[in-house]
């Protein structure tokens, strides 16, 4: 069964390579069909003779879950289901998914082969998702980029493109929701080995994320990046160094891309001080508006035909994550949604503590920090579930010391 469940998780690191061809070729959504085996491993682990454990954080998770599929039945989603299609689309449910991910690594013993493994492939991401980026900036920006969102992004300008490189078949938001997990693994790996990482793989790796013109990605690197003080302490000549590369290296970009055409000035002005603060103001004023009239359960949904009404075009949801998350779910849901991400928060930070390892910290806290400007607090998304990998691995290692 041990043997099993390794093969299952180092699946999950070629992630972005088997969407792509799913998608294209056998028009199967992958993660879904992966989700769904999870499950069943999860139903074979139950009815095994091993014993199992079940960490704190599952409880209102659980919870949290059950209360999302309340209100899918409420609001109608199975109304024109019956039997198999029920059957089927609670084995597609993301929640579900992360529920049997996070039992199955509670529940399996990694070492260090396994881990050197999925390292390797995480610098093999990083070489492909830079030279792809590349192509995406400087040649066609519609590069390895799905037919839906190609169709999704006609009429935005050049600076308004999201570049999201090998990543997009997976969805949007995967450059903040695994690639930047993944970076934040070696970072904090390597600090856990005391061993030094070559700054090129940060720089390409910046560039992955640069590329992908989100302003909330370039804060979440930065955020990964806050763990080199935080373990090595604060040396002010290597410091020095550092930025004084990365420096030189950023405005030798820019140099270079205004040289073929991209120009700066103007990507600054529409895209890094765009005016959609005011995204967040009018999410603040909708809130206020919409909130009191379902404070307790929410609506069930994001977007109502009232609030889509009064945004008139303005945003496309409430704009701030833990906002939209209270109109939409209420102060029930809401509750059991911060005291699931307080119980897995306490749970890293411990291993954080005790282990000097920060990677998976900083990957969860990056996800915290987006839900401040976007709304998705889903936690299947392979870089992320992969770091609570590693965060497991560790905590094992120190559990035998």
């Amino acid at each position: 069964m041990n043997v099993i469940k390794r093969y299952y998780f180092i699946v999950l690191a070629f992630f972005p390579y088997i969407e792509i061809v799913f998608s294209e070729f056998i028009g199967i959504d992958f993660p879904n069909l992966f989700g769904t085996i999870g499950i069943l491993l999860v139903i074979l682990l139950a009815y095994s003779s091993d014993k199992y454990l079940i960490p704190k954080y599952f409880l209102p998770l659980l919870l949290l879950s059950l209360y999302y599929l309340a209100w899918d039945i409420i609001n109608g989603t199975f109304v024109n289901l019956r039997g198999q299609e029920i059957f089927l689309y609670i084995f597609r449910s993301k929640w579900l998914h992360t529920l049997a991910y996070l039992f199955l690594i509670e529940n399996t013993f990694f070492d260090e082969k396994f881990i050197k493994t999925i390292l390797i492939i995480f610098k093999a991401t990083i070489i492909i998702a830079f030279i792809v980026s590349i192509i995406q900036f400087f040649v066609d920006p519609y590069f390895l980029m799905p037919e839906k969102i190609k169709l999704a992004y006609m009429g935005r300008g050049q600076y308004e493109l999201r570049l999201n490189s090998i990543f997009g078949y997976l969805s949007t938001t995967e450059v903040g929701n695994s690639f930047i997990p993944i970076i934040s693994i070696i970072i904090g790996y390597y600090l856990y080995l005391k061993k030094k990482l070559n700054i090129t793989w940060l720089l390409m790796a910046g560039f992955v994320v640069f590329a992908n013109k989100s302003r909330y990605l370039y804060v979440n690197f930065l955020l990964i990046i806050i763990q080199y003080p935080l373990v090595n302490g604060m040396n002010i000549s290597k410091a020095i160094k550092i930025s004084i590369i990365l420096f030189t290296s950023f405005i030798g970009f820019l140099y270079f891309a205004q040289i073929i055409g991209f120009d700066v000035n103007t990507f600054i002005q529409e895209r890094l001080f765009s005016k959609t603060a005011s995204t967040r103001l009018l999410a603040v004023e909708l809130f206020l508006e919409f909130f009191p009239k379902n404070p307790f359960f929410g609506t069930g949904e994001l977007v109502t035909q009232d609030l889509l009404w009064a945004i008139r075009g303005r945003s496309s949801h409430i704009h701030v994550g833990y906002l939209s998350h209270l109109f939409a779910f209420g102060i029930v849901g809401t509750i059991f949604l911060i005291w699931f991400l307080y119980d897995l928060g306490i749970k890293l930070y411990k291993t954080s503590k005790e282990t000097m390892y920060y990677g998976t910290l900083f990957a969860f806290l990056c996800i915290l920090f987006t839900n401040l400007t976007g709304t998705n607090f889903g936690f299947y998304h392979y870089g992320l579930l992969l770091a609570f990998i590693v965060d497991k691995y560790i905590n094992d290692k120190e559990i035998e010391k």
